[in-house]
């Protein structure tokens, strides 16, 4: 599977790949024990086959099988591999028909999940650069205001993984398959993009715009609306991220990420 991008345990043998849930995860691991029984099911070949869980002790584990693909986060991307993962994409939030998904949580990366992060407080006495308190205090304000979480109606649901990074799509020189599943469940197209597009590995690692993927989907205007407000949202949580990030003692990215962040959510603030 190439490089790991997992903040789980990965034991990885010649046809299986052992993943061992952080301490207290095991409400990842059956979403992600599930998520994978459904894919058999309805779109055999897109994720793991499931081999084997144990979420009965506090360190849950699952055993699935090993994919031969290049995750997509540290390739050198071009418009082939995006033309490859929209119609994974389709098949992923499509493929289960609605019977198979309607009793299923709320994906993580829905507004029910993310916007009550906004809210959080930031460490009191921390010195941050003028843009970033602005982008800041601006995205707490727009949280308090918008109605993501009431609507719309005319977003179809569907199967969504919950995690957009690119790390988790793997590439095998013609179709791309996916793993990681601990946050998926139901949601809805818009917020499935957006998780994505706003994901720091999507736009500032490859250097993509929002629309070289979205312009694939056939969105309806409801879908275009809500598309823009999940984005707003994905790029307030990873603003905050990369602020805890960079107040850690060992910080993954560098400076300037935080502040081309801030940029970036100021200008999809003022969007529309």
């Amino acid at each position: 599977m190439g490089v790991v991008w997992s903040t789980h345990a990965t034991d990885a043998e010649a046809e299986v790949v052992v993943k061992r849930f952080q301490s207290g995860c095991r409400d990842g691991a059956r979403r992600e024990w599930a998520g994978l029984h459904l894919l058999l099911e309805h779109a055999p070949g897109l994720a793991p086959r499931p081999v084997r869980e144990d979420v009965s002790s506090e360190v849950a584990v699952i055993s699935m099988e090993r994919l031969v693909g290049q995750p997509l986060r540290g390739l050198e991307l071009s418009e082939t591999h995006l033309a490859a993962l929209a119609p994974a994409l389709n098949s992923l939030m499509y493929a289960p028909p609605l019977t198979a998904i309607a009793d299923l949580e709320l994906a993580r990366s829905r507004p029910e999940h993310v916007l009550p992060r906004l809210h959080e407080p930031i460490g009191s006495g921390v010195d941050l650069p003028r843009p970033v308190v602005q982008a800041l205090r601006l995205s707490q304000e727009w949280a308090t205001k918008t109605s993501l979480i009431e609507g719309p109606l005319d977003c179809q649901t569907v199967f969504g993984h919950g995690d957009g990074n690119l790390a988790n799509y793997l590439y095998d020189g013609s179709r791309v398959q996916i793993v990681d599943f601990e946050d998926c469940g139901r949601s809805d197209r818009p917020c499935e993009l957006a998780e994505i597009v706003e994901h720091i590995a999507f736009w500032h690692e490859a250097g993509f715009s929002p629309t070289s993927l979205t312009c694939l989907f056939d969105l309806n205007r409801a879908e275009q609306d809500r598309l823009l407000e999940c984005r707003r949202m994905h790029a307030s949580a990873w603003l905050r991220i990369l602020i805890s990030d960079l107040l850690s003692d060992r910080p993954r990215n560098h400076p300037e990420t935080l502040a081309k962040q801030a940029g970036r959510l100021l200008c999809l603030l003022d969007e529309g």
